[in-house]
């Protein structure tokens, strides 16, 4: 019992009525932070139209984005709106995939949140396949990377590391676009920062607000 009393005494906590006046906002007001309101417009139901990146000679780049497949999307607010998930169809999986049997899709949430602490927008996403939680970051609500966080995934040439950046642009009545781009760590510039970096183009999401 002392050992209880100890770690509570610890934690700042007491076995009295004196519990309830514990501030659990310091420097804030509770509830739904004030910056999450960027994410309002893109609360509802969308259809999403797919783009995956192929070699054409022609383009500046060397590439272009082409017409892939369908998809689906719901943001909603969650938590009395302190955070904003979006629960995504995702992305078709080819017949025979290695590494997918059994599944047609690499669906996935997002939750789109505000760390009051560290000041940065987060995205912490979660997915059907790879069943891990990816965290992205960022100054900016619409752009977000998980190239300084500690998660990565093993998607880059031969299995290694691989870091990844979402982008979303285009905003508008019913309809913006989101950009995943990602980074194979063996050719990160060490020293430069996110926009300096040599991403590589990966899906093209145009979402549409369904009717």
């Amino acid at each position: 019992m002392k050992y209880v009393i100890a770690c509570l005494a610890f934690f700042g906590l007491a076995l009295t009525p004196a519990r309830a006046q514990f501030d659990y906002t310091p420097g804030f007001e509770p509830g739904a932070p004030e910056e999450l309101s960027v994410y309002a417009a893109l609360e509802g139901q969308w259809t999403i139209q797919l783009y995956y990146p192929a070699a054409d000679a022609d383009a500046a780049e060397g590439w272009r984005w082409a017409e892939w497949a369908e998809a689906s999307s719901i943001f909603e607010p969650r938590l009395d709106g302190a955070v904003m998930l979006e629960r995504n169809s995702g992305f078709p999986i080819s017949p025979g995939s290695t590494g997918a049997e059994g599944y047609d899709r690499w669906r996935y949430d997002v939750w789109w949140s505000w760390d009051r602490f560290s000041n940065v927008y987060r995205a912490s996403i979660v997915d059907n396949l790879w069943g891990f939680v990816d965290i992205y970051e960022g100054t900016n609500a619409f752009d977000v990377s998980n190239l300084d966080t500690s998660t990565f995934n093993r998607g880059g040439p031969g299995g290694r590391a691989q870091k990844s950046r979402l982008r979303i642009t285009e905003r508008g009545d019913n309809r913006f676009v989101l950009e995943w781009w990602t980074l194979d760590m063996d050719v990160r510039v060490e020293g430069a920062d996110r926009d300096a970096q040599p991403w590589q183009p990966s899906v093209r999401m145009v979402y549409f607000q369904a009717e």
